[in-house]
């Protein structure tokens, strides 16, 4: 008796653990990137995306594409969620706010980063992949009529 006892309490805490474990984000708006460094899985939101042509000073007339991008971060079980713009004619990208999630979905912080120059993406980054993936939507996207 003792032992089904102890079976069903040892069933219950794993079911408990792997039920408040991360999920990922709905598949039908979010669209999976890839995984940086084996522990972080990257996504972007297509709904949310803006296009326009740029009229910044060092970036004038150049295509960029305004989006969320999602990331989860299993080491320190944080989700972020960033507003990045993807400058596609000069290959860089700047974050214009951040929110920190923990597991829960419950808001740690925000960060407004809209003051912050734009950077250069490296090379085989999960940064280029996202740029290629904006690129492609720019390209296909009907909603888009900046074109």
């Amino acid at each position: 008796m003792k032992r089904i006892i102890f079976l069903l309490l040892t069933l219950q805490i794993l079911l408990t653990s792997v039920c408040n474990a991360f999920e990922p984000p709905d598949p039908n708006r979010w669209l999976w990137i890839g995984k940086a460094n084996n522990k972080n899985d990257y996504w972007i939101d297509p709904q949310s995306i803006n296009y326009e042509m740029s009229n910044l000073y060092n970036h004038d007339k150049h295509k960029q594409v305004e989006v969320w991008v999602m990331f989860h971060d299993s080491t320190n079980k944080i989700i972020a969620k960033q507003r990045s713009v993807y400058d596609l004619s000069c290959n860089q990208f700047k974050i214009n706010s951040s929110l920190l999630f923990d597991e829960n979905n419950t808001l740690l912080n925000s960060l407004n980063l809209s003051y912050r120059d734009f950077e250069s993406i490296p090379p085989e980054s999960i940064a280029e992949r996202i740029l290629q993936t904006c690129q492609y939507f720019w390209d296909n996207d009907s909603r888009n009529t900046v074109k």
